[in-house]
């Protein structure tokens, strides 16, 4: 696909594109490029021990955000990811594709380019996974402290999306967890124009490029400008959740919870007694390979989550409980409406929210809210559902700043359905909530391997600062998670307008005043300071 190129911006425009370039700040990771930091929490383990790191994908590529020609038959190929130094690139902005990502952006397979890992990064940790709903977990040392991840936009000509050259190591120290939102890239090798266009070889090959607004069929646009086709999650892996750098004598307070386990935690410095607003991010990992029997062909999805701030006065779900009507009709047909009436009643003074599963969700708890539940159906299915509940964001009086945690299945006791299509059949008398394991359902739905894998991760963080867009060519925001508030982003556009004005004003007057003084030279240093 052929992109407009943006023309140079003269004079103090050029100067104002110059100092209005996003920059880390406040202790922000880099990232090389692909998408955007929108949240990351740095721990304390030191980078000169090795260290464990999980990277799970969720899907943001959809009609409502993408309209423009959507196929039907949208999906990501599987993916790659892989830690290495600056010595290795696998792929950038502007750099001609190497023949493995080539062959990853035009047909999705991956063999080429894990040779290529193996012939020139073979002294680090790469992966990839059966699907991108799979997570990679990756071994990195200090010698390998940069990651990088690709898998192709399918149906498309040769689009991709992922992120290159991201910091894991920061100041010395590992990242307890980031998500990245990623944009969508064209790798140069095809020519084609739309999602289903016949093979066309670009030759010569074109560097790579991010696909922007102005691309001639207007795909991936919505409202002038083009969102995140996914958000990839990254998180630091702990052995039995506490922090390998510390000794026995300092091991975190285990953080409670029911639903399902946790993966890793990071208790922060900042007092319970003050609020904190926490992002809630969902990746689903229920797939025909982690849970093959009966798993539906049509449409498996998860609902509309619900996640709510609360006190120990209210619960929303529990293992051995029954189940409220509002809990009911979320597990059996996905619809929010009544638990949103019953929190109303019940938890009003904490917060609640319900998005899309891709979308982040966002809460905010104080100090008379500082547990945190959540649900979502899974679909199809009589009455199924993940989440957790009462999971304690305050720890020994200090909330968390990050948890990465795995979820199961559970049944909620409403409906006698044995597999994920069975017809309405009412529980009567209804049956406590509990998870469904191998040893209790008649048909051993989601079991592999005389186990269950969890059906979804999710990754609660509290941002650390308002991230850092690196890549100056896109500035649109997701509505829902935007980098920099509006407030904020006026105020640093005019601190920089009057920076720069403030500089034309001393050129023009050390030019009036140079030329009241004998000429003595051809040219001063003021002659190059604005172009």
């Amino acid at each position: 696909m052929k992109h407009s190129q943006m023309k140079q911006p003269p004079g103090l425009l050029k100067l104002l594109v110059l100092f209005s370039l996003p920059y880390a700040h406040g202790g922000s990771p880099s990232i090389g490029g692909g998408g955007n930091i929108t949240s990351f929490v740095v721990g304390s383990a030191a980078c000169t021990t090795p260290a464990s790191f999980s990277v799970s994908f969720a899907d943001l590529w959809t009609s409502a955000r993408h309209p423009a020609e959507y196929p039907s038959s949208a999906h990501f190929s599987p993916p790659v990811a892989a830690a290495h130094n600056s010595n290795y690139t696998m792929w950038a902005n502007h750099l001609l594709a190497s023949n493995g990502v080539k062959v990853v952006a035009e047909t999705g397979s991956t063999s080429p380019l894990l040779l290529e890992l193996q012939s020139m990064n073979s002294d680090c940790s790469f992966s990839s996974s059966s699907s991108p709903s799979s997570p990679i977990e990756l071994q990195v040392n200090e010698s390998c402290p940069l990651l990088s991840y690709i898998t192709m936009i399918a149906p498309s000509p040769d689009w991709f999306t992922g992120f290159y050259n991201l910091e894991l190591c920061h100041e010395g120290q590992w990242v307890d967890s980031m998500t990245i939102e990623a944009q969508p890239w064209d790798a140069g090798t095809d020519c084609g124009a739309t999602y289903t266009s016949a093979n066309c070889v670009e030759a010569p090959a074109l560097p790579i490029s991010e696909i922007l607004p102005n691309n001639t069929r207007g795909l991936f646009v919505l409202n002038g400008g083009i969102l995140p086709v996914a958000a990839i999650i990254v998180s630091r892996m702990f052995s039995n959740v506490a922090d390998p750098t510390t000794s026995p004598t300092q091991n975190p307070t285990m953080v409670s919870m029911g639903g399902g386990s946790v993966v890793s935690q990071t208790v922060g410095t900042d007092a319970c007694g003050t609020p904190a607003e926490y992002t809630i991010a969902f990746t689903d990992t229920w797939s025909a390979e982690r849970h093959p029997l009966d798993y539906p062909s049509r449409n498996p999805h998860f609902s509309p989550p619900v996640a709510a701030s609360h006190s120990s006065a209210y619960t929303m779900w529990e293992s051995g409980a029954l189940a409220s009507e509002g809990v009911r009709i979320v597990a059996e047909v996905g619809a929010t409406s009544i638990i949103f009436s019953e929190l109303a009643a019940s938890n009003s003074q904490c917060s609640f929210a319900s998005r899309s599963p891709s979308s982040p969700i966002t809460v905010t708890a104080n100090s008379s809210c500082t547990k945190l539940s959540y649900i979502t159906m899974i679909a199809p299915s009589p009455d199924w559902f993940t989440g957790f509940y009462n999971l304690n964001l305050c720890v020994d009086g200090k909330w968390l700043d990050s948890l990465t945690i795995e979820t199961q299945p559970w049944d909620l006791g409403t409906d006698c359905g044995v597999t994920y299509t069975s017809a309405d059949c009412a529980e009567n008398p209804r049956m406590p909530i509990s998870e469904i394991t191998s040893a209790n359902n008649a048909r051993g739905v989601f079991v592999l391997n005389g186990g269950v894998l969890p059906v979804a991760t999710f990754v609660i963080s509290k941002p650390s600062s308002s991230p850092a867009n690196t890549e100056a060519a896109n500035t649109e925001e997701d509505e829902n998670n935007g980098s920099l508030s509006t407030g904020a982003a006026v105020g640093v556009g005019l601190a920089v307008a009057f920076v720069a004005v403030g500089m034309l004003g001393f050129a023009c007057w050390y030019r009036k005043r140079s030329s009241k003084r004998p000429q003595q030279a051809t040219s001063s240093k003021s002659d190059g300071l604005i172009a």
